[in-house]
């Protein structure tokens, strides 16, 4: 116990001097470090049912890896793995090492890796299964909220919930006799695989519904160099290849699809020159999916916009949106011309703009 007690407070020390290295998120990363969240609390300081981390040298490494990501990256970069974790408890000998419901969705991780992480809201659940099932080990508390499957092949998998219900899964490559390619199940054999041109993987349904999808893929080593990677399909699974092996790459590498449904947290109403007035918040996902699928320059709407338009806006008037035309209009805009910006106010005073893709006026015509 000692040992691991030693282990926690040496990540921690690690963390904070990443920290204060980095002055552009040294402060809100500190903040952070023994927040409800227990981001960087380490499982045997905390009290419950939630058994001690394993005191192993791998997994420290493994989640030291995560940490030294985070020190180098800024929140909602989406190379920010360990900030915005939800605050869930661990099981390490259950039928299940994550059951929570988190931001209103049915988050669930399995004990082994034999069954699918799934993410259900309102009867619709993306499954994801992970790579590697015959050569991992049990889910494991590595820290407070954070579930890792170690790998006999030389990698270590954490699958991260966000507070939003997003998911990342995020790959720690201990060295160069690790895979360079890791394949993901997407949903029950139900759902399609597209990646777009520009990286980005979307998941639709039978309907060809929006059903979920990952941003573009990451990898870097232990100096914060990038690592090559992308994303590739045969319709039904995801697979990452992260070419590693190079003789210049420094372990272990961090390697990250990360994956989500929900693309709107909320809606408020307020009043605008004596008519309604609706503000649209992204959630965190949703604000990382925004930014990158909105194209100005592209002759009309992406395919990620195109998501952002149809699956985001039926999210957005299931939670308040008015559903008039110039609401749609401005709406639309704002996914194509604006993706950055949070909230999205759109005003119920507009007039209709049949021409806003051509003719925006900053979305608020």
């Amino acid at each position: 116990m000692s040992d691991v007690h030693d282990r926690s407070k040496a990540l921690l020390s690690a963390h904070a001097h990443h920290v204060r290295g980095s002055p552009t998120i040294g402060k809100t990363m500190k903040s952070r470090a023994y927040s409800l969240l227990g981001i960087l609390t380490v499982s045997c300081l905390s009290v419950g049912s939630l058994t001690p981390a394993r005191a192993d040298s791998g997994t420290a490494e493994a989640y030291g890896a995560l940490v030294a990501i985070d020190a180098r990256h800024a929140e909602s970069s989406g190379k920010d793995v360990l900030t915005s974790l939800a605050d869930v408890s661990i099981s390490e000998h259950g039928e299940t090492a994550v059951h929570e419901t988190v931001s209103e969705s049915e988050v669930l991780i399995p004990s082994t890796l034999e069954e699918p992480v799934t993410i259900s809201e309102e009867g619709s659940t993306l499954a994801v299964t992970l790579p590697g099932a015959a050569s991992s080990g049990e889910a494991s508390a590595a820290a407070q909220g954070v579930v890792e499957f170690e790998n006999s092949a030389g990698y270590s998998q954490f699958p991260l919930v966000k507070d939003d219900a997003s998911v990342q899964f995020t790959t720690v490559i201990a060295g160069p006799e690790a895979p360079t390619s890791y394949e993901y199940g997407i949903g029950d054999g139900d759902l399609t695989v597209e990646i777009t041109p520009d990286g980005f993987a979307i998941f639709t349904d039978e309907e060809g519904e929006f059903a979920g999808a990952s941003l573009p893929p990451w990898a870097q080593d232990s100096n914060g160099t990038a690592v090559p990677t992308h994303f590739e399909s045969d319709g039904r699974n995801l697979r990452q290849v992260v070419n590693h092996t190079a003789s210049n790459v420094s372990y272990p590498v961090v390697a990250d699809p990360y994956m989500g449904r929900n693309l709107i947290k909320k809606v408020t109403k307020s009043r605008y020159k004596g008519k309604p007035k609706y503000s649209i918040y992204k959630t965190r996902w949703g604000k990382a999916v925004a930014t990158g699928y909105g194209d100005i320059y592209a002759p009309g709407p992406v395919l990620g916009s195109r998501a952002m338009r149809n699956h985001g806006w039926r999210e957005a008037t299931r939670k308040g949106a008015s559903s008039a035309k110039t609401i749609k209009q401005q709406y639309d805009c704002h996914t194509v011309f604006a993706g950055w910006k949070d909230p999205w106010n759109l005003e119920r005073v507009r007039k209709n703009n049949n021409y806003w893709l051509v003719n925006p006026v900053n979305c608020n015509w």
